[in-house]
């Protein structure tokens, strides 16, 4: 079994790819580093412009870790229940 399901993406700027950003403390206002565009939509607005252009990328993660998943529960649910002659799995 993993011991960790996490995976993460950087996001990035929607001008020039840069992932590092300056922004306030409750990050209504993001501006990229590298290039200076202000995202006046804040954190939200950058998360939704990179949902957009890597939603096939996010989709692909999702679908490797719900495989995942579901391998290694399918396994612990073996484990479990190896010595009960009642439950059998397929």
């Amino acid at each position: 079994m993993k011991d960790n399901y996490k995976k993460s993406i950087s996001l990035q700027c929607d001008t020039c790819g840069e992932t590092l950003f300056e922004y306030n403390e409750d990050k209504n206002w993001v501006k990229c580093k590298l290039c200076d565009r202000e995202y006046h939509g804040g954190y939200e607005e950058l998360v939704k412009l990179n949902e957009s252009e890597f939603g096939e990328e996010l989709n692909k993660m999702k679908k490797e870790i719900t495989k995942d998943i579901k391998v290694d529960f399918n396994k612990m649910l073996k484990g479990a229940f190896k010595d009960n002659d009642n439950i059998k799995f397929k």
